[in-house]
Order: structure tokens, then sequence, then C-alpha cells
């Protein structure tokens, strides 16, 4: 499942989330070619389970702390390559009902790692953005070329985030790139909630023998990417 190239090996990476679904398993990749792994987690949404298995690994090391917190410390201590940024508040319905706070982490804490790129000569940054910048097209397939419509906070916050990253890549000169994903469905997500999403929540359900619920008509569709 994680085949990367060689060149990759021996860079020290520094993953933000990397105790949460996709964050999980990115590190996974990344110890699997041979990079030296930190993760920065507040375990709010990401579980120590999903990286304890990392341990005892001598090129992996677990730092619970937001990422709204000023770290300098961990930047002075650790020569890093490339930060890849996962961490997030990552619900549309939780930034309707939260967007000042949705927006100090997945903004404001965007900024703080990308000012730290600066500062500590971090040459490249891999943003986790979302697909819903896309706000609904009213065509289908969705291309790359679509003008962002953001219909929510963390849409907008991940736009935003975006922009930043341009801007530090152009003023800056550090390798951005922002990654907007689809739908990522896989082991280790989170199947209870208000906010879980729809593959685990009608996996448990067949486990349980339960009616899954379907909103609509039924007809509708959208691509789901398994996170490998």
């Amino acid at each position: 499942l994680y085949k990367y190239e060689h060149s990759v090996c021996g860079m020290n990476t520094l993953v933000t989330g990397g105790a949460g679904f996709i964050g999980s398993h990115l590190v996974y990749a990344l110890l699997a070619a041979q990079q030296s792994v930190v993760v920065v987690d507040n375990l709010t949404s990401g579980k120590r389970e999903n990286i304890a298995h990392h341990a005892r690994n001598p090129n992996f090391t677990l730092i619970e702390q937001d990422i709204t917190v000023p770290f300098n410390d961990l930047f002075a201590r650790f020569n890093f390559d490339c930060i890849f940024h996962l961490a997030a508040i990552a619900s549309v319905p939780y930034s309707i009902e939260h967007p000042e706070e949705t927006e100090e982490v997945n903004y404001k804490g965007t900024l703080h790692l990308l000012d730290a790129c600066v500062r500590y000569r971090i040459p490249r940054f891999i943003f986790s953005s979302s697909c819903a910048v896309y706000g609904e097209q009213g065509t289908v397939p969705y291309t790359e070329s679509m003008p962002p419509a953001p219909l929510s906070p963390y849409a907008e916050q991940k736009l935003k985030s975006e922009q930043a990253c341009a801007d530090f890549s152009e003023k800056h000169g550090i390798e951005t790139i922002s990654l907007r994903y689809f739908n990522v469905y896989g082991p280790r997500q989170i199947p209870q909630g208000a906010y879980a999403s729809v593959i685990p929540a009608l996996a448990v359900s067949f486990l349980e023998h339960h009616q899954p619920i379907i909103y609509g008509d039924g007809n509708q569709t959208r691509d789901f990417v398994y996170i490998s």
C-alpha cells in the first residue's frame, strides 16, 4: 500500500494531526520510507492508539500539543525538511456552530506554522485542504479549474489557508502545495457521533444489522477515496 521514491528517505518531517485518521496512515507511510517523523497532536479528535505501535521506533516522536500554542523549542530541536499540516477541526456543521473556534485552529493555526517555516527555514509545506472549497458547482465531475465557492466557515478557512500557502511561497520561496481531499475513507475512521462520515456510519449499521439511514431519494452520487 505504501511505496515511495528513495529520494524522500532520511528526511526529518513534522506531521500535525498525525494521530488522526488520515494523519496516522501518513505517519505509517513516512516511517516505512525511513523518514524521521515528529507528530504534533492535541488528541482532541486523534487517538493515541492510532500511533501507539510506533512508540519504540527511534525515528518517531509524539508531542501532545495544540498547533495554536507556540512551540519554538520544537523547531529549535528538530531541523525539519518538511511539514505535513493535517491538524484541523474538520467538520462543516461544527464550523457553522463554532466559527470563531474553528477559525483559530484551521486558519490561524496554519499561519502560525507558515511563519515557523520562514523563521526556521523549513523549505516545504504540504497543506491538507478540502473539496469543501468548491461548494456546490451544479455540474459533475468537479475539476481543479472550477472557481471556489465555499458555503461554510470550514470551507472559507481552508480556502484562506490555501491562499496563505500561495502567498508564503511567492514572498518567501517556501515550496507549498494544497491537497483538496475528497471523502477519504478507510480503517481507523471514527464511525460514531453527530459528524461521523457516511462510509463508517453505514458499515456500523450493516455490522449491527440495523437499517441504515439514507437521506434524500437515494439517487445522489459522490466519489470516495480509499486512505492508501
